[in-house]
């Protein structure tokens, strides 16, 4: 008998060692959160956006951001942070076609409201390459469209990229049988919105009016106005040389600026004595924006330059803002404004709006002159500055909505069956030479086509900028997590150097758990 209790005592001790060793293995396992964890999941991400917010965080700077969360959140939880409503700063793109070297020249990297905008681009040799899911913007750059492009295949390929939220771009020559084929037409039609026209040959003009954004399409006409037709930080000089008359002593040189380096700019103002810049030379119908910094009496003058002869808008530090035609030698002041002084060692900004035969001048949002009848032409742009010189910084020139194209359609008749769609247009109605079908596919993707013939000089590559930056979709995972059991604070964020941009930063978290 008592050895029979003995054994049942070593069984029962057994058993709790079983029993506590089987607890205490999944005990140690990261659980599903209950509700109560949720709660607290939710002020923590709620506390953490709005610490992120008051410490000034650049949300863009996917470094800070990461530094800034990991000193918060719990190592039993994680992160991720989108924002919405902003240019992707990195978009990676892939290219089909022989025209793919003129869709590369026109990438250059750009700022918008200090943040760089840059571009990475792979050409493949056939379509099967073309829908990879590992980049932004699928891109067909061709005369015309290969058959193979509407095969059962390729056309799988095309959806899946864009049920993605992707973005593709056809900047082709459609041909009619593209915009008539039953079977072409659930591309053409289905996805990018295009039917047949009649080409009515006139100029082409944007449909898009800037100063009627609704909901819908406020992003795109934002980001339409103000992607740079030229631009120029001035982190070197390499776009602009020196006039024939200039002197060694006149200065032309790198300093600290508004954002970075700035250019400083003085000499005498007399004679050829000015900085131009041969990388552009289209100015009509657009509208130039910089900022700048005046030294004590001294002045500035934004040249449109012709040929043999100029229009020029002065600034000097008093506020008299002149507007004036110089042609050899001689001077004809068309109009002069009074601003009021402008204090030195401040940046200001300067906005110069030419369309239609009417020119407008800003300093710092305040009107500073307007003059009508001058219809300055085709130009490209020079700088001077005397007196004891100026600093100038973030050179943009955007398009505005007096902006006109040369019809170069050939009579390709293309339009969208969707009017709110079409972003350029000839006059009087006619067909279209750019369609953005920002719902693509299930209301997801975009699918933009592009007539190849007004992809040409430098407002042609600031075309292919934006529709790039379009197809890539106007948000951006600072930091991709893939979170179950998502808990998520929102808060509205503003930039406006270059341009007024609202936008909505996102920060999601949940528990890690096995189960």
């Amino acid at each position: 008998m008592k050895r029979k209790g003995f054994v049942h005592i070593v069984e029962i001790i057994l058993i709790v060692i079983v029993v506590f060793t089987f607890l205490y293995q999944f005990a140690s396992l990261k659980t599903k959160p209950q509700e109560w964890d949720k709660i607290k999941a939710s002020l923590l991400v709620g506390d953490i956006i709005n610490s992120l917010r008051i410490l000034n965080t650049n949300w863009f700077n996917e470094e800070e951001v990461r530094a800034r969360c990991d000193a918060v959140f719990p190592k039993t939880m994680v992160y991720g942070l989108s924002l919405y409503g902003i240019v992707k700063p990195k978009i990676n793109i892939l290219c089909y076609g022989e025209k793919c070297n003129d869709v590369a020249n026109a990438l250059e990297s750009f700022t918008i409201n200090n943040v760089t905008i840059s571009f990475t681009i792979h050409t493949v040799d056939s379509l099967s390459e073309l829908f990879s899911l590992y980049y932004d913007v699928a891109i067909i750059a061709r005369d015309v469209l290969p058959d193979s492009f509407y095969n059962e295949e390729n056309k799988y390929a095309l959806k899946q990229f864009l049920t993605n939220d992707k973005g593709i771009i056809e900047m082709v020559n459609l041909v009619s049988d593209d915009l008539t084929d039953s079977k072409k037409k659930d591309i053409q039609n289905g996805i990018f919105s295009l039917e047949k026209t009649t080409s009515n040959g006139n100029s082409i003009v944007f449909k898009k009016n800037i100063s009627v954004k609704t909901k819908d399409d406020f992003l795109l006409i934002n980001y339409l106005y103000h992607t740079p037709i030229f631009h120029d930080d001035f982190n070197d000089k390499n776009k602009w040389t020196t006039s024939a008359g200039w002197q060694g002593n006149d200065k032309f040189e790198l300093e600290p600026g508004f954002l970075g380096t700035s250019l400083y700019l003085n000499s005498t103002c007399e004679g050829e004595r000015y900085i131009y810049t041969p990388a552009f030379n289209e100015f009509e119908n657009m509208t130039l924006v910089l900022f700048f910094n005046f030294t004590p009496n001294s002045r500035f003058d934004v040249m449109f330059k012709g040929v043999n002869d100029f229009y020029v808008v002065s600034v000097d530090q008093w506020g008299i803002v002149k507007l004036y035609y110089l042609s050899n030698g001689h001077l004809n002041i068309i109009k002069k404004g009074d601003y009021g002084s402008i204090f030195p060692y401040e940046w200001h900004k300067l906005v110069i709006d030419s369309g239609n035969g009417k020119l407008e001048v800003f300093i710092d949002s305040k009107p500073a002159l307007f003059a009508e009848g001058v219809w300055i032409g085709k130009r490209s742009l020079a700088l001077e500055a005397c007196g004891n010189g100026v600093n100038i910084d973030n050179l943009r020139v955007y398009f505005n909505e007096d902006y006109v194209f040369e019809n170069s359609l050939a009579g390709q008749g293309v339009r969208s069956s969707e009017k709110r769609n079409i972003i350029l247009e000839e006059r009087g109605g006619g067909a279209a030479a750019m369609v953005i079908n920002d719902n693509a596919v299930g209301g997801k993707g975009r699918a933009i086509w592009l007539s190849p013939t007004i992809a040409k000089g430098e407002s042609g590559k600031a075309i292919i900028r934006f529709a790039v930056i379009t197809a890539a979709g106007y948000y951006y995972d600072v930091i991709g997590s893939d979170v179950e059991e998502v808990e998520s604070a929102r808060l509205h964020a503003l930039k406006s150097i270059d341009m007024f941009q609202p936008f909505i930063v996102e920060l999601k978290s949940g528990y890690t758990y096995a189960g």
